[in-house]
């Protein structure tokens, strides 16, 4: 998962290895979900979810990924 400093309207990329449900959450700094920007079953390869950050207070976020019996973890920082 790659996810870049986050400003408006920001592009998450992910690669899945093979046909899985994946669950995309967002966590506040506090650990608290702020959206789920994906839960849905997937082909193997590239994928680009969408996050419109308008509107969301600056720090920093937690971006997990779960698919299948993997969790995947990656820091975010929101600088509107």
């Amino acid at each position: 998962m790659i996810a870049k400093p986050a400003r408006g309207l920001t592009t998450i990329s992910l690669h899945v290895e093979k046909a899985n449900n994946i669950v995309l959450k967002i966590f506040d700094a506090n650990g608290r979900l702020v959206t789920t920007l994906a839960d849905q079953f997937v082909k193997p390869g590239s994928l680009e979810l969408f996050w419109n950050t308008s509107g969301i207070s600056n720090g920093l976020y937690t971006l997990q990924l779960v698919s299948g019996n993997d969790i995947e973890t990656e820091k975010l920082m929101v600088m509107n």
